[in-house]
């Protein structure tokens, strides 16, 4: 009947839903990965098909049966004792994250989200796939190192360049972010370094808004952004200062859709991020299966929080 939460200790919206689950007299172990091996530990043993045996995360230790669901909300990398080599490192996590993942993804339990689930539906050229598939409009996009091909797609509409992971990239203590970029006619006249590796181009979307939607389970709460600059036109996250929120209601078309692509791939939450037309089409950009969704919240009150609690307090009560 206990609950399992994958997630850093610094993570405030968890705060929020463990609050919840406890008021409810949900048993909760949070645990984060970071944390190993000196405050997080297994003990396993398969025996009469099936995993059996003990996690601890601190002071709190849970018998791996007892276990019901677990929100895969976040890990981190461990932290290895100062005395080992890189390689030992690198090793210590590779067998870490196939012992402690490995046994944890095969408890017969409720997910948000499953780790193979979620690893399948974070690919962007899947996501759209996908997303066309269950009746969402999509831009055309095109993957390429081919500078010759980036050129001509570029040069057939506007078009933007964007990351298919992580915007940021983080060098010890440097970190750049690489935000959406609209290319201008002097980027498309030279596009060396294209060639280095896969490139991410999709074309330009007019738009009125952009929308959050956060998904979970059946439930969807969708907010409109609205972009107070240039830049934040171009890309809303380049400055949380200049943008304003509100509630939005999401048409039965892209509800539809939506519940599709969830079932799709199995996912029980998902962040999805919409481009609205000036006519009011809302056209699929991606889904971010661990997407943020506290200062949507903060926003607009939707209760995300609430429905992440109810979905793992109903798991919990029925297993």
């Amino acid at each position: 009947m206990t609950v399992l939460i994958l997630a850093a200790k610094d993570d405030i919206a968890v705060d929020r839903v463990l609050l919840m689950l406890t008021e409810r007299g949900v048993p909760v172990v949070r645990c984060d990965t970071a944390d190993v091996p000196h405050d997080v530990g297994i003990d396993a043993m398969f025996t009469s098909g099936r995993w059996s045996g003990t996690l601890h995360s601190g002071q709190r230790t849970v018998d791996l049966t007892e276990i019901r669901a677990i929100w895969n909300r976040s890990t981190r990398r461990c932290r290895w004792p100062a005395g080992m080599n890189p390689a030992e490192r690198r090793h210590a996590d590779l067998e870490t994250r196939l012992a402690l993942g490995g046994v944890l993804s095969d408890l017969p339990v409720h997910w948000v989200n499953h780790p193979a689930v979620q690893a399948d539906a974070d690919y962007k050229p899947r996501q759209l796939r996908m997303a066309d598939h269950c009746g969402l409009e999509t831009p055309e996009s095109l993957i390429t190192s081919s500078p010759e091909s980036a050129r001509s797609f570029a040069t057939a509409a506007p078009t933007v360049i964007k990351p298919l992971g992580s915007i940021m990239l983080i060098d010890g203590t440097d970190t750049s972010i690489g935000h959406t970029h609209l290319l201008t006619t002097e980027d498309v006249r030279d596009l060396s370094g294209i060639e280095i590796g896969p490139h991410f181009l999709q074309r330009w979307i007019d738009k009125d808004h952009e929308v959050r939607l956060t998904a979970v389970g059946d439930e969807l709460f969708a907010a409109r952004i609205r972009a107070g600059s240039a830049s934040t036109h171009i890309d809303w996250r380049s400055d949380p200062t200049a943008l304003s929120y509100e509630v939005a209601e999401t048409p039965d078309a892209v509800r539809a859709g939506v519940q599709r692509y969830l079932k799709g791939f199995g996912l029980v939450f998902a962040a999805f991020d919409f481009v609205v037309r000036p006519d009011g089409t809302w056209v699929f950009l991606e889904a971010n299966t661990c997407g943020q969704y506290g200062w949507i919240e903060h926003e607009t009150g939707a209760p995300i929080s609430r429905a992440l609690a109810d979905q793992l307090a109903r798991e919990a009560d029925a297993r």
